[in-house]
């Protein structure tokens, strides 16, 4: 719940600066479901599959555990973007892969997947306190938002979900949550 003291006029610029993240965190969820694809020599069937899978499989989760609306069947703007942006990424690295050597890059998609982690964290609290939750579902729903893709899109991959590794993914998104 917000408290009274704040503006609508806030309420809606932070709502805003939220969909903006929301949508950079589709793109880098996105772009990751396609890399994984890619390494994991699948066509672009499997690359379109991974990059919606990563990027709304998570809220997906939450949103049936919850009883809301599914997001990307009543807005499907997420659909289309987590396709377009996983076909472009597919088409880009696969017919040059060399890109992938490059350090600059490989450091905007880490900057831009812990943004998509924070976002899709912040996300899942959000929808959950919509939904009139306590604190502690809150907490899970907001973890499972955040990670939820990412291990489906790796068990879809035959990989070891990241988050289980020695990245502190969950970790990350316990603190945030």
């Amino acid at each position: 719940m917000i408290a009274p003291h704040i503006s609508q006029h806030t309420i809606e610029h932070i709502n805003l600066l939220l969909d903006v993240f929301l949508v950079i965190g589709v793109i880098a969820c996105s772009i990751s479901g396609a890399l994984r694809a890619i390494d994991s020599k699948m066509d672009l069937t499997g690359a379109l599959l991974l990059a919606f899978v990563i990027s709304n499989a998570g809220g997906t989760f939450r949103d049936l555990i919850l009883a809301a609306p599914v997001f990307w069947i009543k807005d499907n703007y997420y659909v289309w973007l987590s396709l377009t942006i996983g076909a472009l990424t597919y088409m880009l690295f696969y017919y040059a892969p060399q890109l992938l050597a490059n350090r600059r890059l490989n450091q905007l998609l880490l900057i831009t997947d812990a943004i998509g982690l924070g976002v899709f964290c912040i996300a899942g609290v959000e929808k959950s306190f919509i939904m009139e939750q306590p604190a502690g579902i809150a907490v899970i729903m907001g973890i499972w938002t955040a990670v939820g893709g990412g291990i489906i899109a790796d068990v879809i991959a035959n990989r070891v979900p990241l988050v289980f590794s020695s990245e502190l993914y969950i970790t990350v998104s316990l603190c945030g949550a």
